[in-house]
C-alpha cells in the first residue's frame, strides 16, 4: 500500500501506520504511539539509546502539565469575573462592542467561556457566550462609578441606535398630549441621556430624557 492510499481512517504509510494531520493537536496517546512505532521499527544492529526515549517522555509530560496549569489559571481568572461588568472585542450588527454582566463561566475544548447578560438596541436582555480572551475591559465590582460609567455607555449606544425612529414620550406638550416625534440626536447632560426630537407637526426640536420613552416606532 502506498502512502497515497486512503483507508477508512485516512492516509496511511506502506506499513499501515496512520499519518497524523499536521493541523491536529498531539496529545500523550499520540506520543506513546510514535514512541512504540520507533521502538518496534528500530535497526536491531544499531538500537537507539533507551534513555533518549525516557527523556523525550519526561519533556512531553512536563509540557503537558504546564499546559494544564495554564488552562486552570485561565479558568480561575475567568471565574473571578462572575458578577462583574465587562466589555469585549466582539461587536454587534451595528459595530458596537458587546458589554454586559458575567453570569457564569464554563470550559469548552480547553477554552474558558463567559456567559454574559447583554442588552441589545431594542432593550431586550439575553445571555451570550464570549471567549475569555475576547475581554477588553473589566469593571471592579467594588467600583460603582466605573460600573455606572459602563452602564451609561451601554444606554448611550442603545439610545443612539434609535436616531431616525419615531418615539412617544411620557412628557406632555402644552396641549397635555404625550410628545411624539422623530429622534434627531442624542447627548449626555450630566448623568442623564437626552434625545433631541422633532415633534409631529412641529418645527422646533425638543430635548427629552431617554428614560421617558414609552414606545418606539420603526421608521
Amino acid at each position: 500500500m502506498s502512502i497515497s492510499d486512503i483507508s477508512n481512517n485516512g492516509l496511511v504509510t506502506s506499513k499501515g501506520t496512520k499519518i497524523i494531520n499536521s493541523n491536529s493537536s498531539m496529545d500523550k496517546n499520540a506520543f506513546l504511539k510514535i514512541l512504540s512505532a520507533e521502538l518496534s521499527n528500530q535497526d536491531p544492529s544499531n538500537p537507539a539509546d533507551s534513555t533518549q526515549y525516557v527523556a523525550q517522555m519526561a519533556q512531553f509530560t512536563s509540557l503537558e502539565q504546564m499546559a494544564n496549569l495554564n488552562n486552570t489559571m485561565t479558568f480561575n481568572s475567568a471565574g473571578a469575573l462572575v458578577g462583574r461588568m465587562i466589555a469585549t472585542s466582539v461587536t454587534d450588527d451595528s459595530g458596537n462592542p458587546y458589554m454586559g454582566v458575567v453570569k457564569s463561566v464554563t470550559q469548552q475544548s480547553g477554552d474558558s467561556i463567559l456567559n454574559v447578560l447583554v442588552t441589545d438596541s431594542s432593550g431586550n436582555s439575553t445571555i451570550k457566550q464570549f471567549n475569555f480572551k475576547d475581554v477588553t475591559d473589566v469593571g471592579d465590582s467594588a467600583s460603582n462609578n466605573y460600573m455606572n460609567s459602563m452602564s451609561q455607555n451601554t444606554l448611550l449606544l442603545t439610545a443612539a441606535s434609535l436616531i431616525g425612529k419615531t418615539a412617544e414620550f411620557s412628557d406632555q406638550d402644552s396641549n397635555k398630549k404625550n410628545y411624539t416625534g422623530v429622534i434627531k440626536g442624542v447627548y449626555v447632560d450630566g448623568s442623564v441621556i437626552k434625545l433631541n426630537i422633532q415633534p409631529s407637526g412641529g418645527t422646533d426640536t425638543v430635548s427629552l430624557p431617554y428614560t421617558d420613552i414609552l414606545k418606539v416606532y420603526e421608521a
